[in-house]
């Protein structure tokens, strides 16, 4: 256990003395990087979304044509 303690808390402070060096104009480069990131995110999301509801309405479609199957079938006209 402190093996893995020591391991973290080095892995920690070569991390924070990296963010120590870091110039203002890199933290500018994360801040965009970031931004970019969930510009992206946002648009698969919507991507997503919009597969999704073509699913749902290919599905209704084929319900309705069901439905309207099973009406003629009860009326005798198929």
């Amino acid at each position: 256990m402190p093996v893995q303690l020591d391991v973290t808390l080095c892995c920690f402070t070569s991390v924070m003395r990296r963010v120590q060096m870091m110039t203002v104009r890199g933290m500018r480069m994360v801040s965009a990087s970031l931004v970019f990131a969930g510009a992206m995110m946002f648009g698969c999301f919507a991507m997503m979304l919009r597969r999704v509801f073509m699913v749902f309405s290919s599905l209704s479609v084929m319900f309705l044509q069901f439905l309207h199957w099973i009406f003629l079938f009860f009326l005798g006209l198929v």
